[in-house]
């Protein structure tokens, strides 16, 4: 029906909405008001993800919130959480080349920015 199509769009652009927001205020190095945005895109997008009729999506959106902790948590020191956030991006990066949905390619910073904090931070 058109009203629960609306209203599940209207759920996804919300969750895309408030990890726009946590995104630049990581940016911004305002690390509580970037995870009280992040949190708010993760709880929405969790209890959403089943009704996401595009599963790629989906993926990409979990993606996008997962890279934005692993970020926040660099800045702020926190580096044992930015790389289970990473292996987290890694591992959902990993499972879309198997199906054939990326390329390769597309891990290359992942795996730079996780070796980065093995590095230097560990």
């Amino acid at each position: 029906n058109s009203n629960s199509k609306n209203s599940q769009r209207y759920y996804e652009l919300l969750v895309d909405s408030y990890y726009g927001m946590g995104y630049c205020l990581v940016y911004m190095f305002s690390k509580l008001n970037a995870i009280l945005y992040l949190d708010s895109a993760k709880i929405l997008f969790d209890s959403i993800e089943p009704y996401y009729k595009d599963k790629f999506e989906a993926v990409n959106t979990k993606i996008k919130i997962e890279g934005a902790y692993a970020h926040l948590y660099v800045d702020a020191g926190e580096y044992d959480l930015a790389l289970l956030n990473y292996q987290q991006v890694i591992k959902l990066k990993e499972d879309l080349i198997k199906q054939g949905k990326i390329d390769e390619v597309e891990l290359a910073g992942d795996y730079f920015n996780f070796g980065l904090v093995q590095y230097y931070y560990r």
